[in-house]
């Protein structure tokens, strides 16, 4: 082929697939069978009506039919097969497969050099020698020339360039029967080929197959059912299975009498088990004609066929069905039944149970009426483990016993069921049905029982319903009452559910069933979380079992919830009845105490807060009952009476602080409502707990005793004093200091406090002034050290005055301490000449006075004072 061609038909091919090319060619499509690496078809090219003999390769894009007499049977590309179904050339082949596939050529270019390169050949096979030059009408079907009959031209001759080699002038018989057959001059072929048949052993098939073709072609049916078994016959002798297997199907086809089809399938049986074809194309042929005498209603010779095929069957080919389907078609049944029996011992002893199981199916419906049947069906199938298939035939095969009234039969299977699947629903109900039925009514109320909790299971509580409800509610088993509730909750029956589930309740704690009403109420609170009053109810039950902490607990929660939706009475009722169970519940009570306040019940409130804090008291100790009350007071302002108690209850704990800050908080409260008793009692009674106070000193200082208790003032604001000193606060000492004085003018002990807070203060000007009229009072009293320790601050600075110096001397002159006196007066002397002031001087000398001079002279001398007081002058 041209290059061209060649680069035009890989184009076809790559384009092309076996499913294409089939689609194009159009030869029974839908009977493609597309395999892992192969596909499989009926072959076009010799039209194949019963075997796929075309197999195509996908991959390689080849094909080839398995048929040997086909054309196909060398194989090719997907081009020849498209060229031999339509019994055409390649080119033309490839020029028609343009017109059903996407491809854009040159188509006459190709052509063109397609036609050159033929010419080229033909020439060359022209300047060949005659021997090599193959007769016209073929090789295989002419006769060749000797050699010594054609002439050779001489060596040094070169033969005519365009001189083709002469062509035989004579045919042998097979030949010419077959040209015969070419033109379709059928009868006389047929006779020819009949000739050769008889007259040449090795040619025999060849001629058999001919006279075959020519009697298919005449329809001549009758002679053709006695030709297929010679050609059988002849294939075999010539090893050609295939061939005798493909007129075995012929054969099948046009054969009057069954029995000369088995008599030749006998003959075919054990060679084509040999070959590589097996024994499946006879068998298939066989079953052809199996089925086209059943559809033209010949049973029994149907029947024949697929007994004799039975014996070369494979064991994936069961052939049971086929003949005892004709045998109950022929009304032998007991055969059928018989025939089935000895295929179920088969498949049981080959552990084959959906093999057994089809057995007994087809067994079932031979014979309905045998119950044994049944029963082994089902026992087969929950050994076989009852696929959701399987348990649903063996329900239908129960129903059809329920139906019968064999109820005894039907609960023994569903027995055996439920055994191997307890929570199936559909078993349980057909029990259900059953023991209705019977008038079993416990057997009806354990069904149903366990039938709603399996529906609930399963999401279908209405069902459960359903049953639950013709049920007797009778409260001697109300277990079922229980699961009833439940799936009408389920159901979204709320308020049935609620009612049907209280009324139970009710019924266990009238019978003081407590433990049995509890698990009721608090489901009853799940499914009403707005309805507190369930919770107070499953307390009401843990309190009657003794169970006070779980009960203490929910009585509580039940109050908040109470107080949450604004039900404040039924609130303070719950708390009333948990605070019976524990009347030291400090959470409980606290809550109780607001709420009691809050409903305006103030008498109850108090009546509450004082019985529990002396429970409290006495029980768990002061502390125990101060936190309580502090707990109740909360962040509201107490009474002055309540500030008084819980002051006396942390005093008796022992907690200073707390008990300060509520005598604080009552002494503010007193105040602001001018309270003058109130106030004194509160300062004494913290000044019980710290006697250096001083907000409660200043008040009983302001507010306490009046002129009349004098004295008792007095030692309050001493009192206060000396709190202030120890606190240095100086400011408000000396305020105290001051007032005292005003009480008592001069007092040495007030005055030194007083100086005290000034020089704190840093007010030494009035410090130093108190200082020397301190000095002075000591001086007047004779108290001359006491007089030199308070002068010697003053005296000792860089400029002291000289009064105090003054005074000074004179506490010198007084204790006889004559040198400090001399350098005392020396100063002083040198001071006031320095000022000029003599008068300053002489006074200073004379004011040593005369009542003390004899002393004085009896230490100093005459002298020295006459130094001292004239000759200076």
């Amino acid at each position: 082929m041209a290059p061209r061609l060649e680069s035009i038909a890989d184009q076809i091919q790559e384009h092309l697939t076996p499913q294409r090319i089939l689609e194009i060619i159009n030869y029974r499509v839908d009977t493609v069978l597309a395999q892992d690496a192969t596909v499989k078809a009926f072959c076009p090219i010799h039209g194949e009506l019963v075997f796929r003999t075309l197999i195509i390769d996908p991959g390689q894009k080849r094909f080839r039919c398995s048929y040997s007499l086909c054309p196909g049977n060398t194989g090719g590309d997907l081009i020849d097969l498209y060229a031999l179904a339509k019994k055409t050339g390649r080119t033309e082949a490839m020029k028609l497969l343009l017109t059903h596939i996407p491809v854009s050529v040159d188509w006459d270019a190709a052509r063109i050099e397609a036609e050159a390169a033929s010419e080229e050949e033909a020439v060359a096979e022209e300047t060949r020698a005659p021997e090599e030059h193959p007769a016209a009408v073929g090789a295989d079907l002419l006769e060749r020339p000797n050699r010594s009959e054609v002439e050779t031209p001489p060596v040094d001759e070169a033969p005519p360039r365009r001189e083709k080699a002469e062509k035989p002038k004579r045919r042998d018989p097979l030949a010419e029967a077959e040209a015969l057959l070419e033109e379709k001059r059928y009868d006389e072929a047929e006779r020819l080929f009949t000739k050769v048949a008889a007259a040449d052993r090795t040619n025999a098939l060849r001629a058999l197959m001919g006279r075959a073709k020519c009697l298919e072609a005449l329809d001549r049916r009758e002679p053709l059912g006695k030709l297929y078994p010679k050609v059988i016959a002849a294939a075999l002798a010539a090893g050609e299975v295939t061939a005798a297997q493909a007129y075995f199907r012929r054969h099948c086809e046009a054969a009057v009498s069954v029995g000369e089809i088995l008599e030749v399938l006998q003959t075919l049986a054990e060679p084509c088990r040999k070959a590589t074809t097996g024994i499946s194309p006879l068998l298939e042929a066989v079953m052809a004609r199996a089925e086209k005498c059943e559809s033209h209603g010949d049973f029994a010779a149907a029947l024949a066929l697929y007994r004799a095929a039975e014996p070369f069957a494979p064991p994936e080919l069961d052939l049971t069905s086929f003949v005892t389907s004709l045998l109950c078609q022929l009304g032998r049944t007991d055969e059928a039944l018989q025939v089935h029996e000895e295929q179920l011992g088969r498949a049981r002893q080959a552990g084959d149970l959906a093999a057994a199981l089809d057995c007994l199916r087809a067994m079932i419906e031979l014979d309905p009426t045998r119950a044994d049947l049944r029963q082994g069906f089902i026992e087969t199938a929950i050994e076989d483990g009852l696929s959701p298939e399987l348990f649903r035939e063996v329900l239908g095969i129960i129903d059809v016993w329920i139906g019968e009234s064999e109820f005894g039969l039907a609960r023994e299977a569903l027995d055996l069921l439920a055994h191997y699947l307890p929570n199936e629903a559909a078993i349980q109900q057909r029990l259900w049905t059953i023991a209705r039925d019977q008038g079993d009514d416990q057997g009806a109320k354990t069904t149903a029982l366990r039938l709603a909790q399996l529906h609930r299971q399963e999401g279908r509580p209405d069902e459960a319903v359903h049953y639950l409800e013709m049920l007797p509610r009778d409260t001697g088993s109300p277990e079922h009452i229980e699961v009833l509730a439940q799936c009408l909750f389920d159901a979204g029956q709320i308020d049935r559910a609620v009612e049907t589930l209280t009324g139970l309740a009710r019924h266990y704690e009238a019978a003081g069933a407590f433990a049995a009403s509890e698990p009721l109420y608090e489901r009853l609170t799940l499914w009403q979380s707005q309805e507190p009053r369930w919770r107070a109810k499953q307390a009401k039950c843990k309190q009657s079992m003794g169970q006070t902490a779980a009960a203490l607990a929910l009585y509580e929660q039940a109050g908040m919830e109470f107080l949450a939706f604004g039900r404040l009475e039924e609130a303070a009722e719950v708390w009333t009845e948990a605070l019976t169970i524990d009347p030291a519940a400090i959470d409980i009570a606290q809550a109780q105490y607001n709420l009691l306040n809050q409903l305006d019940r103030a008498k109850d409130a108090r009546r509450l807060l004082t019985s529990t804090v002396n429970y409290l008291k006495l029980n768990r100790g002061p502390k125990a009952a101060a936190e309580f009350f502090s707990g109740c007071v909360g962040t509201r302002e107490p009474s002055i009476e309540s500030s008084l108690l819980l002051s006396d209850l942390w005093g008796q704990a022992e907690n200073r602080d707390q008990a300060i800050a509520a005598l604080r908080a009552a002494m503010s409260r007193a105040r602001r409502e001018n309270d003058t008793e109130a106030l004194i009692r509160l300062a004494q009674r913290w000044l019980a707990h710290d006697p250096t106070d001083t907000a409660a000193l200043e008040i009983l200082a302001q507010h306490g005793p009046t002129s009349s208790n004098a004295s008792e003032r007095r030692r309050m604001m001493v009192q206060l004093g000396e709190t202030y000193l120890a606190h240095e606060d100086w400011e408000r000492a000396a305020g105290v200091y001051a007032t005292l004085l005003e009480a008592e003018p001069g007092e040495p002990k007030f005055l030194e406090k007083l100086m005290l807070c000034h020089e704190k203060r840093g007010d030494l000007d009035a410090a130093h002034r108190l200082r020397f009229h301190l000095a002075e009072r000591h001086y007047a009293q004779g108290q001359w050290t006491a007089c030199q320790e308070l002068l010697a601050p003053l005296a000792a600075g860089r400029r002291p005055e000289p009064v105090v110096q003054h005074l000074l001397l004179q506490c010198h002159i007084h204790q006889g301490e004559t040198a400090p006196a001399e350098r005392l007066a020396e100063a002083l002397l040198a001071q006031a000449r320095g000022a000029g002031d003599f008068d300053a001087a002489i006074t200073v000398a004379e004011q040593i006075g005369v009542e003390s001079r004899a002393e004085f002279y009896d230490k100093t001398g005459a002298l020295r004072d006459m130094v001292q007081n004239h000759l200076l002058q």
